[in-house]
Order: C-alpha cells, then structure tokens, then sequence
C-alpha cells in the first residue's frame, strides 16, 4: 500500500549538534544528547519542552539504556553511568582521553568502540562494571557496531568492516567502501549486513562468505544512520546530504524521501545524524546539526 512520511514538529532546546538518541526508563519517553552534553527527556506524547536528566563535561555521541541505567560514551573518552530512576550520575569509567563513538548491549554488559581502534567488552552486575576483553587496530577509529547472536560487526575509518565472534577474535574482513563505515544493521536474521559509509554508498554484504552482493549510490555525502523499521518492510537512512530516506528492506528499493526542499520549514536544514523508531505511535525521530529534533509520521494512505 502506498505510504505517507512527512515531518510534523521540531523540538527545539539543545544548544550544539545532535549525535545521540536512546529509549528512556519512562516507557512514553526518549533521550537524546549531543555537543551540549545535556542528556534531555522528551514526552513522546506530546510537543512541549523537554526536562533535564543529567549534564556532562563533553560532547555525547552515544547513549546505551541497560534496564534503569544509562551508559554515556563522550569525546573525551567518558562512560558515565547514570541511574534513570535517580537522574544522577553514580560512576565514571574511562579507557583512556579518545572519544567513545559507539554503545552496544552484549550478555551481561557492553561493548564500548573507541575513536583509538579499541573495541572493549565490559560485565556488569548493574552496579558495577569490569572490562574483560580488548580488541586493538591501530590507526583505524571505530565508528559503529551492530550484533546477531554471537557474531559482531565492527565499522572502522580504515574503510573496513570486520567481524568478530565472542572473544573479539576476527573472522573476517569485509573490503568495499571507500571511506569510514558510520553505520551498521544486520537484516534477515543476520544473513545479511548493511553499510552505510562516508562515501555515500550502501553496501549489501553476505555475512557467511563475505561478498559485496549490492553497492547502491544512496545519499550525497555520509551515511550516518541506518535503522529497520520492521512494522512496514522499511529501512531508514540518514544523511550528511540533510536528507531521510525510506528503503525497502527486501529490495532496497527507494520508497520516500524528506530534506527541507520537499518539506522547507518542518525538515533539517543541516546534516542528519541519527534516528529512532517509535514503533508504538509510528513516529520516526530525527535529530541533527541543526540542533533540532524531529518527528516524523509514517502511515499506510
């Protein structure tokens, strides 16, 4: 069926670019962070300001929700844990002063990407955390990670994505970009991993043998984000080029697009840096270096 996807409202209040966004202890509720250091709480629900979680010493470029805390990767380096149910800060780690570009959740704890190369894998009990395994490449900053079953995916800026197993041991090397992979998303139940890099291009890998099967000329600059959208078959990207753009998730067909030529006023006017999927209303979020916050409503004509 035919589908409709425009913008709807922009929250305003942050005071520098966007980088991050996270699902909140509060079920109708989303955190998002950026340059500011200002982790804020927006109401799904509604278009009103939002409230003060916590505030940080650097810029945030990753937010991490493990049950009621949250874990803050920042530019200097920071892992700040936050108790959500306290709106405080309880403790800080810290590898080193390069900056934390990527969160993911694993077993019982996280793994950690760094802009030194550094993929760390970290315990916790939930209230506190130990480092237990440390993957190095040198001269490569990491820039995302995504994760099916025991198998993780590893972007770097030496235009490289290598897949590890449980004990950070490398499998395989998938060579194609041509600049930094940004983004990852694993589809079909991990069959398959999408790229999106810096050099504008998707890349469609076959996980278990490694071959590039599809390159599709996808934005004008960057790729940062890439999301599923499972409710309607979608996938999301988002642009340095300021754009959105809906893909079919079978076909890679390109379904919609919104930049501000299409919706002047309402879309980002600057780059686009993440998204987030509320597949409870059907909004999807974006947030940029506009500073701003926008939600998007996606819904079958």
């Amino acid at each position: 069926m035919p589908l409709t996807f425009q913008p709807v409202f922009r929250f305003k209040g942050h005071r520098d670019s966007l980088y991050a966004f996270c699902d909140d202890l509060e079920e109708d509720c989303l955190l998002s962070a950026g340059g500011d250091g200002l982790i804020a709480r927006w109401d799904k629900r509604s278009e009103g300001d939002a409230r003060l979680v916590v505030k940080v010493p650097a810029t945030v470029y990753c937010m991490l929700r493990l049950g009621q805390f949250l874990l803050i990767g920042t530019l200097e380096g920071g892992l700040h844990w936050v108790d959500l149910a306290l709106n405080k800060e309880i403790k800080l780690y810290r590898w080193n002063e390069q900056a934390v570009f990527t969160l993911a959740a694993y077993e019982q704890g996280w793994l950690s990407g760094h802009a030194d190369g550094r993929l760390l894998r970290w315990q916790t009990d939930g209230e506190s955390a130990e480092l237990t395994n440390i993957r190095h490449q040198e001269n490569a900053p990491l820039r995302a990670l995504a994760l099916s079953g025991g198998l993780i995916a590893a972007g770097y800026s030496d235009h490289h994505i290598r897949l590890f197993n449980d004990d950070l041991k490398e499998i395989n090397r998938l060579e194609g970009h041509e600049n930094s992979v940004f983004s990852l998303l694993f589809l079909k139940e991990g069959k398959y991993l999408l790229s999106g890099s810096r050099d504008a291009h998707l890349h469609v890998w076959e996980v278990a043998s490694g071959k590039l099967i599809e390159r599709i000329p996808a934005h004008l600059f960057t790729i940062n984000h890439l999301i599923e959208i499972p409710e309607y078959g979608l996938i999301a990207s988002a642009g340095r080029d300021k754009s959105i753009k809906l893909w079919d998730s079978s076909s890679l067909e390109l379904k919609k697009v919104v930049d501000y030529e299409k919706f002047p006023g309402l879309a980002h006017s600057h780059s686009v840096n993440r998204l987030y999927w509320d597949s409870k209303y059907s909004h999807l979020w974006s947030a940029g270096d506009d500073r701003l916050i926008i939600k998007h409503v996606l819904k079958e004509m």
